[in-house]
């Protein structure tokens, strides 16, 4: 649930609270303790993993300081941030509440991309092959969650009354996955 863009992942606890509560009164209440059970009330969020790119964009590794790249954090977040002010508070509100969302970032990366092609290979190389990879990764998912609770969550609930206790325990569960692991909260 921690995610590196907030105080200690306060930010992030805190959204969750809700969702968390209503999760393990479920459990208790409908005796959903099995291993599958537990696990989708922790279950994967892309944004929160996509984050680390982003914590580690903003960070040198002890001895690794390259003088022609001793602006790079500052400028990355100047970019960013630029950015952000452009596209105006719709955009920048979830990025400030640490609610990273698969649509805000796709509209930053391009604005930035577009406006300093060069800064883009800089990034890469300071971040590091499989930094970028594992980011990307969790970037599709992120996607792939935003259109799952866009399209599948409505079906899906209509479809719950007809399922068993624990097809609806997993089912409100895969949705809130979706939801959160998607920014959509």
């Amino acid at each position: 649930l921690q995610s590196p863009l907030s105080f200690g992942g306060f930010a992030s606890l805190s959204r969750h609270v809700k969702r968390l509560v209503n999760a393990f009164d479920d459990v208790l209440k409908g005796d959903m303790v099995g291993k599958e059970c537990l696990r989708s009330v922790n279950a994967y969020q892309p944004n929160l993993s996509s984050t680390w790119m982003f914590q580690k964009s903003m960070s040198v590794e002890v001895g690794k300081f390259e003088e022609e790249n001793e602006h790079l954090i500052v400028d990355l977040l100047a970019k960013n941030f630029s950015a952000l002010d452009e596209l105006g508070l719709k955009y920048l509100k979830p990025f400030l509440q640490d609610v990273v969302q698969f649509g805000p970032i796709v509209k930053i990366l391009t604005m930035v991309t577009v406006k300093d092609p060069k800064f883009v290979p800089v990034l890469i190389k300071h971040v590091g092959f499989s930094a970028n990879v594992d980011f990307f990764y969790h970037f599709i998912m992120m996607g792939l969650y935003t259109f799952y609770y866009n399209v599948l969550s409505g079906p899906l609930k209509m479809l719950m009354p007809l399922m068993s206790k624990e097809g609806r325990f997993l089912t409100r569960r895969r949705i809130e996955a979706w939801e959160y692991g998607s920014g959509l909260d």
